[in-house]
């Protein structure tokens, strides 16, 4: 079962207990890292996702979500600044590879987890918007539910209050496959 794992992306972020591999960078099947991103388009386009094999609980396969590293995070704050011209095209369209990756690897999952500790986790708002359009079975975590995301809410077939984010993926996990196995 392929799973999406959406959610803020931050220092100390939450994937670093779910998923076994290095989210930042990206894989192939054979999980060599990826770090030039026209390989990375050649084999989505080849393969149609990209995917860390058995990397949830030893059994799942993460089909994303995947992230520029920091030192390219860095380097966009630079964006738009004539000098940095050369860097800005390789940084925008890294970050546009990204997106594309993002809702292609969306579009393979089985089930889409995402967890939501925050109000502002705009691309997994999106992320979530796609996956209903596609028909996803939907679970949406967290430890309070923010008032003024209730729209966000609405797309999703379960949601899970938990302290812990492993915790709730496995209930997750244990009720799709209680429902759609």
């Amino acid at each position: 079962m392929k799973i999406f794992i959406g959610g803020k992306i931050r220092e100390g972020y939450f994937r670093k207990g779910l998923v076994e591999g290095n989210v930042r960078y990206h894989y192939d099947d054979n999980g060599t890292e990826l770090k030039d991103f026209d390989a990375i388009k050649k084999l989505l386009e080849i393969n149609g996702t990209i995917v860390l094999k058995n990397a949830i609980f030893d059994k799942y396969d993460y089909t994303g979500a995947f992230f520029i590293g920091s030192g390219d995070n860095k380097k966009a704050k630079n964006l738009g600044k004539k000098e940095n011209k050369d860097q800005n095209k390789k940084i925008a369209g890294s970050k546009r590879l990204v997106a594309n990756i993002a809702l292609q690897n969306v579009s393979n999952c089985d089930m889409f987890f995402a967890w939501l500790d925050t109000e502002d986790a705009f691309g997994t708002i999106v992320e979530i918007g796609y996956a209903k359009a596609l028909g996803k079975p939907i679970y949406l975590a967290g430890y309070e539910k923010f008032r003024e995301m209730w729209f966000v809410y609405k797309m999703a077939d379960e949601f899970v209050y938990h302290d812990e984010p492993k915790e709730a993926l496995r209930l997750s996990i244990e009720d799709y496959e209680k429902k759609y196995q």
